[in-house]
């Protein structure tokens, strides 16, 4: 734990923004809660460790004992996507056969079982009647554990002469892997953007990506304060994007370490190549995450605006005003 010498007092306000993950739509979200007694606890602590301090509290007392008595295992908070092909790479079983003192719910095994087994990341042993191993690509997404197994599957597919759109898809897989949001709250430019992009946030951030790999590429080595400056003007946070772009980094070094790059760009398959670059990268990026897919409700939506916008959350309905007024559309996994 952190000591700073001098501090005395704390102030305590009892929430936390918390990484929370949603077996149900398989997706992370970062949102603020209500801290645990232990983590009150803590944070208390933080005073009156080299002399005599004080803690306050800005809640009650009947809140507090509304509270949990401990934060949630992180276990339960991660993927058991993840859980499951770690715990096939190390321990050669399946994570319920583990004995843990804390396990994810069956229901949930299950359901990421079936959909490892849709991706090819598992397969059932040869030796042993209904044991479980990892597959070829299996051992590739241990290998590349900074990426989600989808995301892994996304650049595989990504090599076929069909896409060949294997960089991108790595700045995709990285970003969508990432549990850091790269804007900063509030921008200026939100405010004058119509639409980020007409594919979603991932896309947008996507967009500055590759924005920032090409100012990467005109700043010096050793010299960071332009490019600080640059991510600062355009809103981006430096040291999210500079951690994303070392995956991507990292990812195609495992790769090519391992002999898993295809080049698959040539003129003899120049003409397999269809689609733009964003349609592409698209069906590549379906071929990893088709199980969060989602069947839209909203019938007006589909005749309006189609099926090219994937997973939609807000649409806008106007933009006779200054602030965009939108409504929610319904979404069916």
């Amino acid at each position: 734990l952190l000591t700073i010498d001098k501090v005395r007092f704390v102030i305590e306000g009892g929430h936390a923004k918390k990484l929370a993950y949603d077996h149900a739509i398989h997706s992370k979200s970062l949102s603020e809660a209500r801290v645990s007694k232990a983590s009150a606890k803590q944070r208390r602590g933080r005073a009156g460790r080299t002399a005599t301090g004080r803690c306050y509290y800005l809640y009650s007392q009947q809140t507090h004992e509304q509270m949990a008595e401990y934060e949630t295992p992180l276990i339960f908070q991660t993927p058991v996507d993840r859980l499951i092909l770690y715990s096939l790479k190390v321990y050669g079983k399946s994570l319920e056969y583990l004995g843990l003192l804390d396990c994810p719910d069956m229901a949930d095994i299950s359901v990421a079982k079936e959909r490892l087994f849709d991706l090819g990341m598992i397969k059932l042993s040869g030796s042993e009647s209904g044991k479980l191993e990892l597959s070829k690509d299996g051992n590739l997404a241990m290998r590349l554990s900074m990426l989600e197994p989808q995301a892994v599957k996304m650049i595989l597919a990504s090599q076929s002469p069909q896409l060949n759109c294997l960089h991108d898809a790595m700045k995709l897989g990285a970003i969508i892997s990432s549990e850091d949001d790269i804007f900063f709250k509030k921008r200026p430019e939100d405010e004058k953007e119509d639409s980020p992009h007409y594919l979603g946030d991932h896309f947008h951030a996507f967009d500055y990506l590759t924005k920032f790999e090409k100012e990467l590429k005109k700043t010096k080595k050793g010299s960071k304060k332009k490019l600080r400056t640059w991510c600062k003007t355009n809103g981006v946070i430096f040291h999210v994007m500079k951690r994303i772009q070392g995956t991507v980094d990292q990812c195609y070094r495992e790769m090519k370490k391992n002999n898993l790059l295809n080049n698959t760009y040539s003129s003899d398959n120049k003409k397999m190549i269809k689609g733009g670059d964003e349609e592409r990268l698209l069906r590549a990026c379906i071929s990893g995450y088709f199980s969060n897919i989602a069947e839209c409700l909203d019938a007006n939506f589909k005749k309006e605006y189609g099926f090219c916008v994937l997973t939609p959350v807000l649409v806008e309905q106007g933009t006779d005003t200054k602030e965009s007024k939108y409504k929610r559309v319904q979404l069916k996994l």
